[in-house]
């Protein structure tokens, strides 16, 4: 920035159009004050030799490969956290198989969590005093948000369990106090974000506000102090 030469982290999901009607509607107070939002995101590796997922040196572990984004989603929705709790378990060779996050804030949490030992829910949901909002899987490629007048309509926290018709069937059809939007894109979905850095940089601006990289250094440090704690010797 110093040098007047525009540099951004490229966090794809952040610029979603779902996530920033998700945005929109927690900025509006839709479902009053935020209590907490959970988020996973896993998908199985095999923990294969030479796999960048779990080669050190490649910058491989789940937290790095796949924690960044409910930490950064989490970060865009509700702002530095105060406190930041976590544990993880290690792979064969050394790096993250699986990390968990807490953030802490005044009267909220956001509880995320990623891996590459299991297919997880991959759901993004957000309670609060009046309701949940709710980004359905893949939460990654954000195209589905639901509204639960009643947080109580949002829960359990789905899993890829029990059988796959009736998972669907209860995802499409029309249920009391719960109401469905739609975002559908074209290709992958890394235009929209590609449209806001070109209109940054014909701003003549050296970042962009809904991916500062301020955030990014704050996602890496909450990692980074994390996985300098001990690995946890348990699975959970």
């Amino acid at each position: 920035a110093a040098r007047g030469v525009f540099a951004m982290e490229a966090l794809w999901s952040r610029f979603l159009p779902a996530v920033t009607a998700l945005r929109s509607r927690l900025a509006t107070g839709r479902i009053g004050e935020i209590r907490r939002l959970r988020a996973d995101l896993s998908y199985v590796h095999p923990q294969e030799p030479g796999s960048r997922f779990f080669e050190p040196a490649l910058g491989g572990g789940a937290a790095l490969d796949l924690g960044v984004y409910p930490l950064s989603i989490a970060l865009h929705l509700l702002g530095r956290p105060e406190r930041v709790e976590g544990r993880w378990r290690a792979a064969a060779s050394g790096v993250d198989l699986r990390s968990e996050f807490v953030l802490h804030y005044p009267g909220a949490t956001a509880e995320l969590s990623c891996g590459f030992d299991r297919d997880g829910a991959n759901l993004l949901l957000v309670e609060g005093s009046d309701g949940a909002l709710r980004i359905e899987a893949p939460f990654l490629k954000a195209q589905r948000l639901t509204h639960f007048a009643s947080g109580a309509l949002a829960t359990p926290w789905p899993e890829r369990e029990g059988p796959a018709l009736l998972r669907k069937l209860l995802a499409r059809l029309p249920l009391p106090g719960v109401r469905r939007e739609s975002f559908p894109f074209p290709g992958n979905g890394l235009q929209f974000q590609a449209q806001a850095v070109m209109a940054a940089i014909r701003a003549g601006a050296t970042s962009c506000e809904t991916m500062p990289l301020a955030e990014s250094a704050a996602v890496l440090g909450m990692i980074e102090a994390v996985l300098a704690q001990p690995p946890a010797t348990a699975a959970r």
